[in-house]
């Protein structure tokens, strides 16, 4: 989810999601600044008894934020980006489709726009627009996955320059690499950078 604060000790302006959710939904009377809030991978969002287990309150994460955008005075804007078959996770199984009952119980009324494949998904809407410009059918992740892969392979195949020439290719497009010999660094690292974000019982 990309709020504009810092969190989680990156370059970049983000808040996990659940750490918002914990500030602003529920029960909470505390609104955000920011009338947009950019949730990645919106098809994820818990449903009201994973939220329920883990936050206290029986209201799924699309309806916290809509709800949120209710308190807003003037307007609101939900962005949610979208992957196709990445419901994973336990109370992720959802879907979209909890977005749209999320709309059904919402007090004012919300428009969708999205790609025309998804349309009939939002049948609780106000009005639906679709636009072809909303279907974002490139991944920018495969090139570098793949990029990261090889860089892994030619690590451990000892092909030092092929994985230095890599890691400089990893580190142009914008992403930083780390390396450290020590596991305990590497765990804390990790444990800290997506803090709120892994579910560790």
């Amino acid at each position: 989810m990309q709020v504009l604060q810092h969190a989680l000790k990156s370059t970049i302006f983000v808040q996990d999601v659940h750490g918002f959710l914990r500030q602003y939904g529920g029960r909470s009377q505390k609104v955000p600044h920011e009338p947009i809030w950019v949730y990645d991978e919106a098809q994820r969002a818990w449903d009201s008894q994973r939220v329920n287990e883990k936050r206290g309150h029986k209201t799924s994460e699309p309806e916290d934020f809509l709800w949120i955008g209710e308190k807003k005075p003037n307007w609101a804007v939900m962005v949610g980006l979208i992957g196709e078959g990445q419901e994973i996770h336990l109370g992720e199984e959802a879907g979209l489709i909890q977005w749209n009952a999320a709309v059904a119980n919402m007090p004012n009324q919300w428009i969708v726009n999205c790609p025309e494949r998804i349309q009939s998904t939002f049948p609780n809407a106000a009005e639906v627009r679709s636009y072809q410009e909303l279907d974002l059918n490139i991944s920018l992740r495969t090139h570098l996955a793949e990029d990261v892969q090889s860089w892994v392979k030619n690590l451990l195949m000892a092909d030092i320059e092929k994985a230095a020439a890599i890691s400089k290719r990893i580190r142009d497009q914008g992403f930083n690499m780390y390396i450290t010999q020590n596991l305990d660094v590497a765990k804390n690292y990790v444990l800290d950078r997506y803090y709120g974000e892994l579910d560790i019982p």
